[in-house]
This record gives C-alpha cells, sequence and structure tokens, in this order.
C-alpha cells in the first residue's frame, strides 16, 4: 500500500500517551461520503473536531486491520458554521461545549474563529458570558495556536514531537527565537537530544562553526562524554585538541572558550601536579565535596567498646573457620574507621573477612545494611554473605524528576 495525504476531522482519539505522544484516532475524511481512516502515529496533545491533514504509508494491522501510519501532518482550522460548532463543542476549549458552541456559532457564524483570534470581547455580547469569561476562552484558542506554530517549526528542523513538546513546556511562546538564536541549548538542556543533533540544527540554521555558542557547546559536550568513561575532569591539552577536531575550528577558539566558560562559573580550571585540569563546575564541586565526606568519615570511630579479639574468637569456634593475622587485623581497623578498604585478589579470605565484620557488628546490637553499585554486585554480596543486599540507589530510594536528569531522594 502507498503513500497518502488525507484530510479530515478527528472524531474519536482512541488512544494518546501523554509521554511520547504516541497516538490512535480515527479521522472523518473531507471528501463527501468517503468515511472514516484509523491513524497511528506520533502527535502533539489532539481533540475531537479538530481539523487534519496528515500523509503518510498504509499498514494492515493483524488485529486492528488496515491503519493509516502519519509520517507528517498539518493542523488547520474549520472554515464552515457546522464544522466549526463541533469543533468548539468537542471540549477542546476548557468550559465550551456543544450548547455554548452553538450560541457562539450562531452569533457570529463563518466569523467565529475570527472572532477568537482579534476580537476576543466581542463573546461577552452572548448572554452568559462575561468578559472575563470571553477573555479566558481566547487565551486558551490562543496557547493552542501558538502550540500548533512552534512544534511545527520544530518538526521542521528535525526535532520529534515528545521533544519539541518538552521544549515548548519549558520556553512557551519564546520558544522559536531561543532555538534560533541558540540551537545548542537543545542539547543542554533537553534530556535525549544531544550536541550532534543540536549541531545538525545549528547547520541547517546557518550558524557560522566559529560561533561562540557552537564552541562553548561543544567543550561541554567532551566533557559530559568523559565523564561517561569515569572522568570527572579532561586535562587541558587534550580537551583542546580534541575539541578543535570535533568542531573543525582552530585550537585559539578553544582556549578563549575555556576563559569565557570559566568566567561564566560553568568550567573549573586546575593545575594539579603541573597539569591544567578542566572539570564541569558541578564534577569539581561534587568530587571535592565527596573527598571531603570521606575524609570526615574516615576520622569517625565507629565502636571502641568491645573487644574485639574475643569477639573473633567467639566467631571463629562457631563457624569452624580460622582468621589469619592480616584478616583479625583488617576486622578491627574496620570497627574503628568511618571508611575502610578491603581489597585483594581472588582467594586471599575478603569475603571471610566481611562476614566477620557483619558478624561482631551484629554482637553489639548494630544494624547492619550491606549495598553494592550495581543490581549483579548486590545479587553476589546476598549469595557471599546470606544477608541481604541492596544496590546504592534502591537503599537511598533514589528516583528522578520529570526531565530524567535530577535525582531526588
Amino acid at each position: 500500500m502507498g503513500q497518502e495525504t488525507v484530510k479530515g476531522m478527528i472524531e474519536n482519539v482512541i488512544f494518546q500517551n501523554a509521554e511520547n505522544g504516541f497516538t490512535v484516532f480515527s479521522l472523518e475524511k473531507s471528501e463527501e461520503n468517503s468515511g472514516s481512516l484509523v491513524c497511528v502515529g506520533i502527535m502533539p496533545k489532539i481533540s475531537v473536531g479538530e481539523y487534519l491533514k496528515v500523509t503518510g504509508s498504509y499498514v494492515n494491522h493483524a488485529t486492528y486491520g488496515v491503519q493509516l501510519k502519519i509520517e507528517q501532518f498539518e493542523k488547520s482550522l474549520p472554515d464552515d458554521e457546522q464544522s466549526i460548532e463541533k469543533y468548539l463543542g468537542s471540549g477542546i476549549i476548557k468550559g465550551v461545549r456543544e450548547r455554548l458552541a452553538k450560541k457562539i456559532v450562531k452569533k457570529f457564524g463563518k466569523n467565529t474563529l475570527t472572532i477568537l483570534e482579534e476580537y476576543p470581547e466581542m463573546l461577552a455580547e452572548i448572554k452568559g458570558i462575561t468578559i472575563e469569561r470571553a477573555q479566558e476562552i481566547c487565551a486558551i484558542f490562543h496557547e493552542q495556536a501558538e502550540q500548533r506554530r512552534v512544534i511545527m517549526y520544530l518538526q521542521d528542523q528535525g526535532i520529534s514531537f515528545s521533544y519539541a513538546n518538552k521544549l515548548y513546556k519549558r520556553y512557551r511562546g519564546a520558544t522559536i527565537e531561543i532555538v534560533k538564536e541558540n540551537p545548542y541549548v537543545l542539547a543542554e538542556e533537553i534530556d535525549g537530544i544531544g550536541f550532534k543533533t543540536a549541531d545538525s540544527i545549528a547547520f541547517k540554521l546557518g550558524m557560522p562553526k566559529e560561533s561562540s555558542f557552537r564552541i562553548n557547546s561543544g567543550v561541554k559536550y567532551l566533557l559530559m562524554q568523559a565523564t561517561g568513561n569515569g572522568h570527572t575532569y579532561l586535562p587541558k591539552d587534550i580537551l583542546i585538541n580534541d575539541s578543535a577536531e570535533l568542531l573543525e575550528v582552530d585550537g585559539s577558539l578553544i582556549s578563549n572558550a575555556l576563559s569565557e566558560l570559566q568566567m561564566q562559573r560553568t568550567l573549573w580550571q586546575e593545575n594539579i601536579d603541573g597539569e591544567i585540569c578542566v572539570y564541569l563546575n558541578y564534577y569539581y564541586y561534587a568530587e571535592s565535596y565527596v573527598a571531603k565526606k570521606l575524609l570526615e568519615l574516615s576520622k569517625t570511630v565507629i565502636d571502641k567498646s568491645g573487644n574485639v579479639e574475643s569477639e573473633i574468637a567467639s566467631i571463629e569456634k562457631a563457624t569452624g573457620i580460622l582468621l589469619a593475622e592480616n584478616q583479625k587485623n583488617a576486622v578491627g581497623a574496620a570497627l574503628k574507621h568511618g571508611v575502610f578498604v578491603i581489597t585483594g585478589g581472588p582467594g586471599t579470605g575478603k569475603t571471610t573477612t566481611i562476614r566477620t565484620i557483619i558478624s561482631v557488628l551484629e554482637m553489639r546490637d548494630y544494624k547492619v545494611e550491606l549495598a553494592a553499585p550495581t543490581g549483579r554486585a548486590a545479587k553476589r554480596m546476598s549469595e557471599a554473605t546470606g544477608k541481604e543486599a541492596k544496590t546504592i540507589h534502591r537503599m537511598l530510594e533514589i528516583s528522578f524528576e520529570d526531565d530524567s536528569r535530577h535525582q531526588i531522594f
């Protein structure tokens, strides 16, 4: 089945996912006696009564039969009285239902949408509509028109509906102007849009390679990429070379960008053992905070009470496992320090040492929690110790806010 363009009115929204915009709806075709068509695709919020022009390819669903899989669409407004009444009465404008829609269209006829757009005060001529209510109705109508304009523009730039919708929610009517001025804001503020996508959009918009917006964003992109490999910073020389190669600009422009970003407090540069290291600001402060906390914890004595030698002897007797001198020393040291690292190759007795530490703490009536960075590591820890272990995220009950970037507890 080939591609086709169809115009019509939405007669039923069968399903719509508010998160990603995936929508299933039936479209009543504009052509007389042409019937309805089920359409599927990624769409902005749509309502019964809206008019669409959709282009897509037909697919034959095993359960639901022939459907039009939408590749492009445009929203339009109805132009005859019956359609306008149906559109307004569909509930698309909060507080306007069939009865009120009938009154409005009866009063203004084909000019109804022009009145909503340009002369909202005239709605107050209808019995039951105050001037305040008229303004509310028109404000909603304007916002919907604005959202359509913004999302269609962003989709023309290759941005999917779900990302376009996120941008609109954040910037509203200023979205197009913000994207035109600095497309790289997409990569920095919308989770899921990367630097390369933003760079492609900037290229379409005619932004020069040497733009400070582009260079600053490219530098930040490389530093973020480094964090994915476990690095909180990059040596300055490496960062300049890699940025110049990525952006295809002279290294002097990168050096200038580093200075500018440091003045903006976006970057931190620090001399560590004769090497200039460049951090994203928040990673620098995060690393400094963690180091400070580890130092504080390492100086914290957990428990001086009890006789660790006799406690270990009691555990050895109960388990039938004798600890080496180094293992005993490790158990004693772990009970004295808030942070303690036990390391060694396979078969050196790490698991036995950890089990003994847990047993001593439980003998002293402590509640012990075991945590690991990953689910697999937690499972291994549980199997080795016989105690429940959790991932760190689960133990701290960490989740993410809507934008998936900020953790909450």
